[in-house]
Parts: C-alpha cells; structure tokens; sequence
C-alpha cells in the first residue's frame, strides 16, 4: 500500500481566511450586466427560406404540425428544415474524423486499455485483471 503511494500528491487547499464574509449572490453577481451581446447570424431569405420566418422566436413552431406542443418531444420536420439546420450546425460540429484523436475519452479504449493491462499516455494505469499465476513465466531467460 505505502509503496503505491507516490503516484498521488496530497491536495493542497489555499489557506480559508475564517474571519472573512462569503461572496453574496445578491450584491455581486445578480446586477452584473452581461458583456457580449448574443450572436445571432444574419439569414438570407432565398437560402434560409424553410427556417427564415421562426429560426429566432422564442418557442419556434409551437403551434404547428411539426411540433406536438411546448415539450418539443416529438417533432417531424422536413427535409430542408433540416438541412437548413445541420448547415448551421455544422459550424459546431467537430471536422476530425480520427477516432483515435479522442481515445481518453472513449469509453472503449479504456475498457480495452484495463483488460490488457495497458498504460493510456496521460491516462490511468491500471492494475492487471488477472495476476500471472505461474511463477515460471517470470523468468524465462
């Protein structure tokens, strides 16, 4: 147990000044005005036609077919719609096709890291699943 103990740091809290009033929500954060104003894209009316007239309100399509009603559970929307929406979108949408450019945080690579026993780069180590347990395969030169 002591032996393993030199892969972890003990954490190390800035000192608490007792004396000191915590920060009220109230007096310092509630009455902040925001800095930056809300992005909104400008839309061209030929090419964003499907989505033009409700992209910006406040509950878009409520009180449409497309919708079933404020919960926005179900919803059927045509083709254009969405293709309007995914062109949007995709400014979000990561370009990286590379599976492996997110491998710490796949779920499948670590279980596949822990089942062969393997050290991830910057990642956990894990403790072997199965211990060898034959002694001969230690040594075998």
């Amino acid at each position: 147990e002591k032996r393993d103990r030199h892969h972890f740091k003990r954490l190390r809290l800035p000192p608490f000044d007792d004396e000191e009033a915590p920060l009220d929500y109230g007096e310092n954060i509630l009455d902040v005005e925001p800095l930056l104003e809300p992005i909104q894209m400008e839309l061209d009316e030929v090419e964003d036609a499907p989505v033009y007239e409700w992209f910006y309100d406040h509950q878009p399509l409520r009180y449409s077919d497309m919708v079933n009603g404020t919960s926005y559970r179900k919803w059927h929307l045509t083709v254009p719609i969405m293709a309007n929406l995914h062109r949007f979108a995709s400014q979000l949408l990561s370009d990286i096709t590379d599976r492996n450019y997110f491998y710490l945080f796949d779920v499948k690579s670590f279980f596949t890291a822990k089942a062969l026993s393997l050290a991830i780069p910057g990642g956990p180590k894990f403790e072997p699943l199965f211990k060898d347990l034959e002694q001969d395969d230690e040594d075998w030169n």
